[in-house]
Parts: structure tokens; sequence; C-alpha cells
């Protein structure tokens, strides 16, 4: 076997991990930001904020989602190129 392409699998393998990871993380904190704007005990912290904070409030939330977004996009580029590498075949 190639051991360039050792090489490059294994840097592939720990990118996907990595992407992995990252996405998971990014999620939490979107997941648990969220949770606090809804519910009767915990969405009134979030319903007594003003408008300006509340609209930075669920923009963080929106970048946390474009940013899970990117993340899944570069790992499913990184999987396609996966599968067309000559140890895939």
């Amino acid at each position: 076997m190639n051991p360039r392409i050792t090489q490059q699998s294994a840097k592939q393998r720990q990118t996907l991990m990595n992407l992995s990871e990252e996405i998971e993380v990014i999620l939490r904190k979107a997941a648990a930001l969220s949770a606090h704007t809804f519910g009767e005990e915990s969405g009134s912290g979030f319903r007594d904020l003003g408008a300006e904070h509340q609209e930075t409030y669920l923009w963080t939330i929106s970048e946390l989602i474009r940013d899970a977004r990117k993340a899944w996009g570069e790992m499913n580029e990184l999987l396609v190129d996966v599968r067309k590498s000559p140890e895939a075949a």
C-alpha cells in the first residue's frame, strides 16, 4: 500500500472526526441557547429582554446554526473526496 495514500487517509479521517465534533459542540450551544427562548419558566427571562437584546440573542443562535451548516458542508465535501480516493476502490 502506498504510504502517501495511507497518510492522506489518516488525515482525512482526523479532519472528519474534528468536523463532527465541531458540529456537535455548535449544535449543543444552539440547543442550550434556544431552550431559554420558550416555555413558561425558562422563556420568561428571554421575553423580559428588550427587543434589541432578543434580536442579538436570536442572531447568536442563527450564527451558530450557520457555522454548523458550514462545517456540515465541509464534512460532506471531504466524504465525497474520500469515496473517490484510491483506497475506496
